[in-house]
């Protein structure tokens, strides 16, 4: 069993908006002691391309994460890992674990995605404009999504 204090299953790399390369952090990872590194890159989503791996990126990461595997066995647990959203249009096959998050939210009475969880400004928006003012509201409209997501 992994010694969860030992371990990170939250990593994003330089696949989508980290700062750090796969192999580099597998490096520290190991150099530090720890026991386990997840790595959880964005999944690909039209609304944010931004922060998101795109398709073939999402390969490239997989075949990466494949070959740490087999590099660091016996001295670090790599586990491929995605953050998975709720408007991701990739599929979750092919992984260890997921993530959920939910980075936009679409409005109902204006029809905007709003992304919700880097400018304050545009949670509130979301928030006044779209859910009466209730945040719970707001929450809860990613529910219907949540519940169809299975593995």
């Amino acid at each position: 069993m992994a010694d969860f204090k030992k371990s990170s299953v939250h990593c994003h790399s330089t696949m989508c908006d980290g700062k750090n390369t796969l192999q580099e952090m597998a490096s520290a990872a190991c150099a530090q002691g720890l026991t386990t590194l997840g790595f959880t890159g964005h999944s690909y989503t039209q609304r944010d391309r931004e922060y998101c791996m795109s398709p073939s990126r999402t390969a490239q990461y997989k075949a990466t994460i494949a070959k740490l595997k087999t590099e660091y066995k016996g001295k670090v647990d790599i586990l491929c890992g995605i953050e998975w959203d709720i408007l991701s249009e990739d599929k979750r096959a092919g992984y260890d674990y997921w993530i959920g998050s939910a980075h936009h939210l679409y409005g109902k009475n204006t029809g905007k995605y709003y992304e919700i969880d880097f400018r304050p400004q545009d949670l509130h928006d979301c928030i006044y404009d779209d859910f009466d003012g209730d945040p719970l509201a707001a929450v809860e409209a990613t529910l219907p999504r949540w519940k169809r997501w299975r593995p």
